[in-house]
């Protein structure tokens, strides 16, 4: 396998400039939230729902006159990010048109949303942050990306692994990255495999089980290649 394992970037850029320059020409908002124009969060759907969301003007309490529904945005993370023990951090930039509750000027605000990451969150995990500061309510929810040769199935990792069917006879030793930053070492020396989809099984050597320290398991799926018989 690879020696290993690239970085996933620092986060979410969320960068909306391209649908203010019409906003921007016409009248700002005025701070009744009447006949209010488009908003940057209004060019996006919904995930899932297809529907777009119109942030209503904050008063200065904070809140509009009516509950608002959370924008929703995906976030990308690694196996890596999500195996790593400490926890990373994500940071996810948005930006929004905001009213001054006390001018009625309309301005372009920016706003970092600090996520941590919990050891063994899957794709689908929701984190919420709740509106403020004329930001609507967001929900992130997280995606992961593909790996260069693992792939998670639920707690586990798959390791699809070709061998000649020489390196399968005398017994192979395996090196193999995890996303938590291990090397592991194994041999098939003790379990020959003698055919394509046997596999081997390395207890806890996983991905993290959320809420506990228990890891699911590293599955090495064999692949038997025959060798070439040079005829004479």
């Amino acid at each position: 396998p690879p020696g290993g394992f690239g970085g996933s970037g620092d986060g979410l850029n969320i960068d909306l400039s391209s649908l203010f320059e019409n906003i921007m020409r016409g009248q700002p908002h005025s701070g009744s939230g009447q006949g209010a124009g488009p908003t940057p969060f209004s060019g996006f759907g919904g995930m899932g729902g297809g529907r777009s969301f119109q942030p209503r003007h904050q008063g200065p309490q904070g809140m509009g006159s009516q509950r608002q529904r959370a924008y929703k945005r995906p976030f990308k993370c690694s196996l890596e990010d999500l195996a790593d023990p400490s926890g990373r951090k994500k940071k996810l930039k948005v930006k929004n048109l905001v009213t001054d509750p006390m001018t009625g000027e309309t301005k372009m605000a920016e706003r970092i949303y600090n996520v941590r990451i919990k050891p063994g969150w899957k794709a689908g995990t929701k984190v919420t942050f709740p509106a403020k500061d004329g930001f609507p309510p967001i929900t992130f929810i997280l995606k992961e990306k593909p790996h260069l040769f693992l792939k998670r199935v639920g707690n586990n990792l798959h390791w699809p692994c070709s061998i000649s069917t020489r390196q399968a006879e005398r017994g192979a030793k395996l090196s193999i990255p995890l996303p938590d930053g291990e090397t592991l070492t194994v041999s098939t020396r003790d379990r020959i495999p003698t055919k394509d989809g046997e596999r081997m099984v390395v207890t806890g050597k996983g991905m993290p089980i959320k809420g506990g320290p228990e890891r699911g398991d590293l599955v090495i799926v064999f692949r038997v290649i025959p060798e070439k018989v040079d005829e004479q």
